[in-house]
C-alpha cells in the first residue's frame, strides 16, 4: 500500500511539473529587456504596414483597435490561453476591435490548425507566420500586439503572467483595449515577468 501511495505521489508531482512548471519562463530572454521598446515599436510598424499592404486593414474608422494574436497550437501554454482570446473577441469584437491571428505553421500538421482557427477565433483573420518576415524577434508565446486606430503600437507582450494564461477580466490587455476604445492611446508598453510561455519559432 505504501508503495502504491509513493508511486501515486511521484506521478502527481511529475504531472504537475509537466503541465504547470515545465513551461514557466521569462517572456523576454534575460538581459534583453533594455531593447524591448525599440524592437516592439519596429515590430508594430512592420505589422501595420504588412496588414495594410495585404488588405487586411483599411483606413476606415470601423476598426478602432487591432489585436494581433501570436498562436502556437503546439504550445500547451497557448491551449490555456485560447479561452482568454475567445473572451476578448466576444467582449471587444462588437466594440470595433479587429482580431488577427498569426499562426505558427512550423508544426507537424498546420492545415489542421488552419481549419480549426475559424471555430477557435470566430471572425479573426488568419496569417501564417511563414508569410511574415518580421524585423525583430517575437520572444515567446502566447503573445499579443495591439495597434491603435492609426496603426501605432499600443502594447506588445504576454496576455498575463503566472502559471496559466487564463481570463482575468480586468488585466493589462483589457485595460489597453478599453483605453483605445475611449480614444486614448497609451505610450507603447509591455510587461516583463515569468509565466507559461513557449519559444516562438523566429527562424525556419
Amino acid at each position: 500500500m505504501a508503495l502504491l501511495v509513493a508511486v501515486w505521489l511521484i506521478a502527481m508531482c511529475y504531472a504537475f511539473w509537466w503541465f504547470l512548471v515545465r513551461d514557466i519562463r521569462s517572456f523576454y530572454p534575460p538581459g534583453q529587456e533594455q531593447f524591448v521598446r525599440f524592437e516592439n515599436v519596429q515590430l508594430g510598424n512592420y505589422l501595420n504596414s504588412y496588414l495594410h499592404s495585404n488588405h487586411l486593414l483599411t483606413d476606415s474608422a470601423t476598426d478602432k483597435a487591432v489585436l494581433i494574436h501570436f498562436w502556437d497550437p503546439g504550445c500547451l501554454c497557448s491551449r490555456f490561453n485560447i479561452q482568454h482570446v475567445q473572451r476578448l473577441i466576444e467582449e471587444f469584437g462588437p466594440e470595433g476591435v479587429r482580431f488577427i491571428v498569426i499562426l505558427n505553421d512550423r508544426i507537424p500538421d498546420p492545415e489542421e490548425s488552419v481549419q480549426q482557427a475559424p471555430t477557435l477565433f470566430p471572425g479573426a483573420a488568419l496569417i501564417r507566420a511563414s508569410q511574415l518576415a518580421l524585423p525583430s524577434q517575437v520572444p515567446a508565446s502566447p503573445a499579443t500586439a495591439i495597434l491603435d486606430q492609426q496603426g501605432r503600437l499600443a502594447y506588445f507582450g504576454p496576455y498575463t503572467l503566472g502559471a496559466l494564461c487564463l481570463p482575468s477580466g480586468d488585466g493589462l490587455v483589457e485595460t489597453v483595449l478599453k483605453s483605445l476604445l475611449a480614444g486614448r492611446t497609451p505610450l507603447p508598453g509591455s510587461i516583463a515577468g515569468s509565466g507559461c510561455f513557449c519559444a516562438w519559432p523566429n527562424k525556419d
